[in-house]
């Protein structure tokens, strides 16, 4: 696996995130929670299933391929004050269907978030939630959303997004990036619809091969250990049911230094 520098951080000025929601958003404030987006920002790889392509079983090895530059947009809610947070990061790959950055898995689990003290991250991890494009559920006779840059281009003009080969990548770095950010000792992924694929156990590529094949030696991944559902706390076992209805999947990745 090629090195590559980690990706870089910078907080954008105070402003709505724009997140398309299926119900009214939680008072953040009234929790004790802030909002701040960042732009993540570094170089990426992008990857494919090489020369024989997808097999019909789903087991298959990733390769390398070319390298590019990318600057995208995460959003950060956490608790105000280190007291307050639980040390837990749910990291969630926003939802493009409608072609728009959606977050389905916060808007189904914010209140247990938030009474958790977790910190809760969303990535801009694909193409058409940056640069537009239209997504793959139609919305009636509405013309395709713009994306991140043309929907406030003094906002986001500096975001840019070499193309979904790459966001397996871009996920993994903007995510390492915050977990640092927020000294985070436990990092969940969570993800839905077609969002859910790169973090599940399913027929595209997975968390499990995103971890151990693509990224053994990322900051996300190391020295995790795989814990069986049986051994999930209640909260998780409900999370991992919304996120991971159209994938069937029996772990999740924790950081080693969770406790048993």
């Amino acid at each position: 696996m090629t090195p590559r520098p980690r990706a870089a951080l910078r907080a954008l000025p105070p402003g709505s995130s724009g997140l398309l929601s299926a119900r009214p958003e939680p008072d953040l404030a009234a929790h004790g929670y802030t909002e701040v987006e960042h732009v993540v920002s570094g170089r990426a790889v992008s990857y494919g299933a090489g020369e024989r392509g997808l097999p019909g079983d789903g087991r298959f090895d990733l390769h390398e391929g070319e390298q590019a530059d990318y600057a995208t947009r995460v959003v950060v809610r956490r608790p105000e004050g280190e007291t307050r947070a639980s040390g837990t990061l749910v990291a969630e790959w926003l939802n493009v269907s409608s072609g728009a950055d959606t977050a389905p898995d916060w808007t189904f689990t914010c209140e247990e978030i938030l009474r958790a003290g977790h910190t809760w991250v969303g990535v801009s991890a694909q193409h058409v939630g940056v640069e537009g494009g239209g997504g793959s559920v139609s919305v009636g006779d509405l013309p395709p959303p713009p994306g991140l840059r043309g929907t406030d281009a003094q906002r986001y003009g500096d975001l840019h997004h070499p193309g979904d080969a790459f966001a397996l990548d871009i996920f993994t770095q903007a995510v390492a990036a915050v977990r640092d950010l927020v000294a985070a000792d436990v990092v969940l992924l969570v993800g839905a619809s077609p969002a859910s694929m790169p973090s599940t156990t399913c027929v595209c590529p997975s968390t499990t091969c995103w971890l151990l094949r693509i990224r053994p030696a990322s900051s996300v991944s190391d020295r995790c250990r795989r814990r069986r559902r049986s051994r999930w706390p209640a909260w998780l076992r409900k999370i991992r049911w919304v996120c991971t209805w159209r994938a069937a999947t029996n772990s999740v990745w924790w950081n080693a230094s969770s406790s048993s």
